[in-house]
């Protein structure tokens, strides 16, 4: 109340609680924001992951094969023989290999690139 016997709010009343506001609006935006880039960073990671478990089960037994996906993602797979050079011999059962899947992404521009690599132990096919 001023001296008058008016009733409200100053000028310096009213500005300081606009500065907290604002500075809490900030905050909030803020916030919010961080949880979407998250969001985005869980979602390419689970793109990547989706892609390379395709990738994965369509590997051949021999050599790199790499391609491109949309969404700027990049795979490439590599098979090498399990154990011994030439692979396990066949009077100790199957053959098999080793698969290995990288998924490579950039998230945002300005974010360093992704990767994620899968490893599989994979029998091969008896004729």
């Amino acid at each position: 109340m001023t001296k008058d016997g008016q009733s409200g709010f100053t000028l310096l009343e009213t500005l300081v609680a606009m500065a907290i506001l604002s500075i809490a609006l900030v905050t909030l935006f803020r916030a919010a924001a961080g949880g979407m880039q998250g969001l985005d960073r869980t979602d390419r990671s689970a793109t990547a992951a989706a892609i390379a478990i395709s990738r994965l089960e369509a590997a051949g037994q021999d050599g790199a094969t790499s391609g491109k996906v949309v969404g700027g993602y990049s795979w490439r797979v590599q098979t090498e023989p399990y154990g011994e050079p030439g692979g396990l011999s066949s009077a100790a059962g199957p053959a098999a290999h080793w698969v290995t899947v990288s998924v490579g992404w950039r998230g945002s521009p300005g974010d360093q690139p992704q990767t994620l690599v899968l490893r599989s132990l994979a029998m091969d096919q008896m004729p």
